[in-house]
This record gives C-alpha cells, sequence and structure tokens, in this order.
C-alpha cells in the first residue's frame, strides 16, 4: 500500500524539491543578488551568509515537507525557518538594529510573514476566500522581485527615496504593472492547477477505496509494485473458508434489513483479523467468507483467532460458525470473460477446504492432514478423525481444533 500512496500523494523526495523551489528559496535567492551587488560578487561568497540563506532554505524545505505530508496544523510557520535562521545569525554577527536597518531584510521578513498568514488562512477551507487567497499568495511571491529592485533603488540613492519618488519614473510603474500581472497569471494557472489536482487526487482516493473492497490491502499494494501480479498463475496457498451455521433457519424469520445488519457486524469482526495476518484475497459470499493466506500459519491463527472473535457476537443469536482449513497448489488472477473479470482462486485445493468447512461443527475448526503436519504441536496435541466428503473417492484425515 505504500506504493499506492505514493502514486497519490508523490515521494517525500518529490514534495521536498517541491517545497523547496516552489517556496523556501524563492525570498532568499533575492536578498541574496541585493546583498551581493552590494558587497561585490567574489567577496560575497567569502562570506557565512550566503550559505546559511540557502542552508536554512533547505532545512525549511525539509521540515515543512514533513509538516505537510503529515497534515499538520502548523505548518505554515515553517515559512519563518529560514528567515528566523537567518536573523540569529545577523543577531550575533551585526546585532539587532543593524539587521534591520537594512531595507532586504525588512523584506525578507515581511514577505515570510506575510506567506505564513495566508496558508493559515487558507487552512480555514472556506472555497471563495481559499481561491482569493491563491491568488493573493502567488501574487505576493512575486511581488518580492519589485520590492528588492526597490531596496537596489534606495542604494544607489544616498539621500533616500520615498515610494512616491519611486514612481515619478515610468519605467517603475512598469515594472509593478507588469510583475502584478504575470504573478496574477501565475496566480490563475496555480488556481486551475490546484483544482485539477484536487480532483484527481480525490478521484484516486474515491478508486482507491473501491479498489480495496474489490482485492484487499495486501493484494492491491503488490499490483502497484508487479504489473503481472493478476495475471493467472500456479501457485501454493493455504485457504480458510467459515460459514454460519443455522444461519439459513435464522434469516428466513428476519427481515432483509436485520440479516444485512447482522452479516456487516459479523464480516466487520473478522476484517481486523485477515488484516493482522496479512491475508491475500477476502470474499464473502451470503454467509460464508473465504480468505487466502500465503502461508499456513498464518491460516491457522486466523482460524483460533476468528472463531474467538465471532464467538461473542454470534452466540447470543443462537447461532455459531464453522471452520475449514486446506493448503495446496491452485490457480489464480484475473478470470472471466473480456468485460467483466475478477480476482479469484480455482483449483481442488479451494474445493477441499470449502468441504472441510461443510463438515466442521458448531464452533469447531477442521484442518486438512497435509496443513497440520506442519505443527508438530498440533499434530500431536488435537484429535484426528477420518471424514468423507462430496467429490472426493477417498476419505479425507483432519485434525479438529
Amino acid at each position: 500500500m505504500k506504493d499506492l500512496e505514493v502514486r497519490l500523494k508523490g515521494s517525500f523526495l518529490s514534495t521536498f524539491w517541491d517545497q523547496l523551489f516552489s517556496n523556501a528559496i524563492q525570498f532568499p535567492l533575492p536578498n541574496i543578488l541585493v546583498e551581493m551587488l552590494r558587497a561585490g560578487v567574489f567577496l560575497y561568497w567569502l562570506k557565512i551568509d550566503p550559505y546559511f540563506l540557502l542552508g536554512g532554505a533547505v532545512l525549511q524545505a525539509y521540515l515543512m515537507t514533513q509538516w505537510v505530508r503529515d497534515g499538520k496544523w502548523f505548518a505554515p510557520i515553517g515559512n519563518l525557518i529560514g528567515v528566523g535562521l537567518y536573523f540569529l545569525l545577523e543577531l550575533y554577527l551585526d546585532g539587532f538594529w543593524e539587521f534591520l536597518d537594512n531595507p532586504n531584510h525588512r523584506v525578507y521578513i515581511t514577505f515570510s510573514l506575510a506567506i505564513c498568514i495566508i496558508q493559515f488562512l487558507e487552512q480555514l477551507k472556506f472555497a471563495p476566500l481559499a481561491k482569493l487567497l491563491v491568488l493573493v499568495e502567488n501574487m505576493v511571491r512575486t511581488l518580492v522581485v519589485l520590492a528588492m529592485y526597490w531596496v537596489v533603488e534606495i542604494g544607489e540613492n544616498p539621500q533616500g527615496e520615498s515610494i512616491a519618488q519611486f514612481y515619478e519614473e515610468p519605467g517603475h510603474i512598469y515594472i509593478t504593472l507588469a510583475l502584478g500581472l504575470v504573478g496574477l497569471a501565475i496566480g490563475i494557472t496555480a488556481l486551475n492547477s490546484k483544482t485539477y489536482l484536487d480532483l484527481l487526487r480525490s478521484t484516486a482516493q474515491e478508486l482507491q477505496k473501491y479498489s480495496l473492497w474489490l482485492f484487499g490491502q495486501e493484494l492491491l499494494g503488490a499490483v502497484f509494485r508487479d504489473k503481472e501480479r493478476l495475471g493467472l498463475k500456479r501457485t501454493k496457498r493455504s485457504i480458510l473458508f467459515m460459514d454460519i451455521r443455522g444461519f439459513t433457519a435464522w434469516a428466513e424469520t428476519r427481515p432483509p434489513e436485520a440479516v444485512v445488519g447482522l452479516l456487516n457486524g459479523y464480516f466487520a469482526e473478522v476484517e481486523a483479523v485477515w488484516q493482522a495476518h496479512h491475508a491475500i484475497k477476502v470474499k464473502h459470499t451470503a454467509d460464508e467468507i473465504m480468505v487466502v493466506f500465503n502461508k499456513p500459519s498464518q491460516a491457522a491463527r486466523s482460524a483460533l483467532e476468528a472463531r474467538k472473535k465471532v464467538k461473542a457476537y454470534l452466540e447470543g443469536s443462537g447461532l455459531a460458525v464453522g471452520i475449514g482449513v486446506h493448503e495446496g497448489v491452485l490457480v489464480e488472477g484475473l478470470i472471466g470473460s473480456t468485460e467483466v473479470k475478477v480476482y479469484d482462486i480455482i483449483g481442488d485445493t479451494v474445493n477441499t477446504a470449502k468441504r472441510l468447512c461443510d463438515n466442521a461443527a458448531g464452533w469447531e475448526i477442521l484442518l486438512s492432514e497435509v496443513l497440520a503436519l506442519r505443527s508438530k504441536r498440533i499434530s500431536q496435541t488435537y484429535p484426528v478423525r477420518q471424514i468423507t466428503v462430496k467429490g472426493k473417492r477417498e476419505p479425507l484425515v483432519v485434525y479438529s481444533l
């Protein structure tokens, strides 16, 4: 199932790269460029500052990847990790006021806080606001370039330059409008992509749920690792059958809703048992359950645990279960016509396990001889007998648990 989750959510590494380049690195890079222009390219890279900025971005992306994938509500706070680490470095090297005296530092802090607040608001799940916030977030990310350009312009003017003076230049108005429109266009594209991606993920999750119902957790996970997993093949499996004794007579006097209610509860009682022992397939047919296991030990333990689980549930209704377990060679895979196929198992092994179940008394587990002999404790402890079953010329040796 891990393979399926990776397909739906992406791997940790792919999420990390997305966080790094679409978020964490976007504000440090303009800051690096501004400071590099001031200090000179060679001298700037001899300082610790750029490495701290880049390292902070990597750490921020790593932590935010973990938090976002785990669905942590505080994940937006991660937007302050990079600027926070840089602030601590500059606080140690230059002091608080000198750090804030640099306008590019103030821009870095302001825009990081803005993204943090926007992403917190996006978690409110208020649809109209969420769509607007996607647009605003992308415009904010784009406008950081304009803010840093203004910082560069201030640096070239020793007397400083107000915003009003800045916009006296037609070129500055053009840059502002162009970046704003580009940010809006990117935001609209991001919103469309997000809407489509959310729809795809929602559809994939629904399909995953239906696929789990049809194939089961173990088999569905295996299919994504091996595309040939569903093809017909000959293999050895351990098969468990369990059905309710007296169910037909009980159901005859009850409304269909009550019958379905009892069956659903019955199936739910043992579902965790099959999952705990990694059942390959679980098939329900009325009150009968067929379970396929890879190992005989899984089937035997599951039989004991399932009997214990359903006993308290069914005894109140005057019902019991019989269980049969057998191991052998069979054919498994997709079976059916061109348009309709189901994953199933076919062979004498299946028929034998079914016959054992049919011959088991209430609350009795019948193990075939071939399966029981795999365990000295079972073969030397539990009673053995022969039974004659339909379709078999020779009696079957079984062990009763």
